[in-house]
């Protein structure tokens, strides 16, 4: 099954969050997007959250692995 994987790219008006391709909910700072995915991917492990800067390159990528089993 394929992980989850979340989005903060710049949009007009400020930073959007996204599950794959379907937009969740618009944020005015980057900072409050990525708040909320990080709360989402680590919710949905496991995950990857996507972060990409204003000029839609790549800064930083980072997997939510599901947490091991309890004994």
């Amino acid at each position: 099954m394929p992980r989850p994987q979340y989005l903060v790219i710049p949009r007009e008006g400020g930073w959007m969050l996204r599950s794959g391709p379907v937009p969740l909910r618009l944020f005015p700072t980057k900072q409050g997007a990525l708040s909320a995915a990080v709360r989402l991917a680590s919710r949905s492990r496991p995950s990857e959250l996507v972060i990409r800067g204003r000029d839609g390159a790549i800064q930083d990528r980072r997997l939510y692995e599901a947490a091991p089993a309890a004994n």
